[in-house]
């Protein structure tokens, strides 16, 4: 089992881990290194078109990679209780995106807004599967290729993750307003802000 540390290292050094998220089993690298997300591709099978999630640790390292219209502040507050990512128009910095459009996630595990903290920077991030393959809901169900593909299996558990094996919420900004994209776990509540 590799320790946190080993975990934040290899990802300042460019490499991908496998590891816990608060929703299913999760890839990681730095967002702002373009050989991490093109190794990211490689272990996942995905084209160039297809972007990742990028995983920050609050609202502060939001800002560095989007602007945040004024209405969606709620929403981020909100999604430090529930997974919510949103899709934004445009990314400053960010190469897990075609700076047309950033998916961008605040973790609602507290543990893990730590991890990404720790990193100093926010993580290009998807679930651990080949592309086209079904999703893990933990672990020990992520296809040996994937586990054997990363630099880093991090296999710490996240007790503080009341959505794990559940998909997150997907919004996307539409001109002044958030719509949905995908509904996941407890969307009710994010039903009553919008």
């Amino acid at each position: 089992m590799n320790s946190e540390k080993q975990a934040l290292s290899a990802i300042k050094d460019g490499h991908v881990i496998l590891h816990n998220t608060d929703t299913v089993p999760g890839l990681a690298c730095s967002a702002l290194n373009p050989k991490a997300i093109s190794a990211m591709r490689q272990v996942k099978g995905r084209s160039k078109e297809q972007l990742f999630l990028t995983l920050c640790a609050d609202i502060d390292m939001v800002k560095t990679v989007v602007e945040i219209p004024q209405f969606v502040y709620p929403m981020l507050e909100l999604s430090l209780n529930v997974p919510v990512t949103i899709i934004y128009q445009h990314a400053k910095a960010a190469t897990s995106s075609d700076k047309q459009s950033i998916a961008v996630r605040i973790p609602s595990s507290r543990w893990l807004r730590g991890f990404v903290a720790r990193a100093q920077l926010p993580l290009a991030s998807t679930s651990a599967n080949v592309s086209g393959s079904p999703t893990p809901l933990s672990l020990e169900h992520v296809e040996l290729s994937i586990q054997e593909s990363v630099n880093v299996v991090f296999e710490k558990p996240i007790d503080d993750a009341a959505f794990q094996g559940q998909a997150s919420n997907i919004l996307r900004i539409a001109g002044d307003c958030l719509v949905w994209v995908r509904k996941g776990a407890s969307a009710e509540q994010l039903d009553r802000l919008l």
